[in-house]
């Protein structure tokens, strides 16, 4: 499954520092009240050579590894940890510069990588065989991966030169490869898909879809609320936020079906979900771009996720299958990369 489109910003990795990692009790899902146990922030190990803290932590298999981005030798790579130990894959053949951003159970990562001399974005899948560059649309010059699921489906994005309204969203069935990449309905973006190859969409400022077997079915808002933003999706359950114009302000929302919502109390954004309900997102703080990570179990909240000592802001990004949450932590914005944590829900 895919994350969301917070973590899918298209920004650069900048540099990363030293950590340690310590071991914790995980659990799939955790407890229906924060009060049988709380979350504990570990370091995932850097890769030799990274450089400063500014990486990306951004998939999960749910058997204890994770997968990212790092600045190694000048340029973004992918990395893999599996039971907290690095591996540097580099970068697709032939570009300079690639981004993680989601992981599948088998270990499958997808992302984009870049060519500076055309200009050009390609995505790829990492697998167990390697790098393997996605064919694109006819006429796409920048297009990334967005999400794949364990089936081995890939969704993502293409953008024409020069021509805002010619972005579509792209699927690459595992089944169906050699056929190419199937263009979505127009207008909409790809942010995740779901494990039974529903695909979840959305339009570029707001406004939530699931297409399912050719048929378009429109995520609504709840009675009051409007303008809904879908993130990620899981074993059919859907999270995200909806505007309250009386308070001007968002609300948390995880959906059952498309027209189903229950509000995630205390959060202004969900972010990501796992199939066992465990649920990550922010809540309100002083100042916005301080919103603090918090979780739910259901619709019931299970705790905020600390900031690491020595740190000053910190986010879950990636809820994993083995009921732990990936993110990273920093003094600086978020949004430029961090530290790679993990939290682990402990008693």
């Amino acid at each position: 499954m895919g994350t969301n489109m917070i973590v899918k910003s298209r920004v650069r990795a900048g540099t990363l520092l030293a950590a340690t990692t310590i071991g914790m009790t995980v659990l799939a899902a955790v407890p229906a009240s924060a009060a049988e146990g709380h979350w504990e922030a570990t370091f995932l190990t850097l890769p030799a050579g990274s450089e400063l803290s500014r990486g990306f932590v951004t998939g999960a298999d749910g058997h204890g590894g994770y997968a990212g981005a790092f600045p190694i030798g000048g340029t973004s790579q992918i990395v893999t940890w599996k039971n907290g130990a690095p591996t540097v894959h580099g970068v697709p053949a032939g570009y300079e510069w690639a981004m993680a951003w989601d992981q599948n159970g088998s270990g499958t990562v997808v992302g984009d990588a870049s060519d500076y001399d055309t200009g050009d974005t390609r995505p790829f899948v990492l697998d167990a065989n390697g790098f393997r560059v996605l064919p694109v649309p006819a006429g796409f010059s920048y297009v990334y991966g967005v999400a794949v699921n364990d089936q081995g489906d890939v969704v993502g994005n293409a953008h024409k030169k020069d021509d805002p309204d010619g972005t579509r969203a792209v699927l690459w069935r595992a089944t169906a490869t050699s056929a190419g990449p199937e263009l979505l309905p127009a207008g909409l973006l790809a942010t995740d898909i779901d494990d039974d190859g529903t695909v979840l969409l959305s339009r570029l400022h707001n406004g939530g879809f699931v297409w399912k077997n050719g048929a378009l079915t429109e995520v609504t808002a709840p009675a009051g609320y409007e303008s809904v933003t879908v993130r990620a999706i899981n074993a059919g359950r859907i999270v995200g936020s909806a505007y309250d114009p009386a308070i001007r302000d968002s609300q948390a929302f995880v959906w059952s079906t498309p027209s189903t919502a229950e509000a995630l109390p205390g959060g202004v954004y969900g972010v990501d979900l796992n199939s066992h309900g465990l649920t990550t997102g922010l809540e309100p703080a002083p100042e916005p771009i301080m919103n603090r990570s918090v979780t739910w179990q259901g619709t019931e909240r299970t705790g905020p996720l600390p900031t690491p000592a020595g740190f000053g802001r910190a986010q879950g990004r990636v809820v994993s299958e083995d009921g732990t949450i990936a993110g990273i932590t920093s003094d600086n914005p978020l949004d430029e990369g961090g530290t790679p944590v993990v939290w682990h829900y402990v008693r």
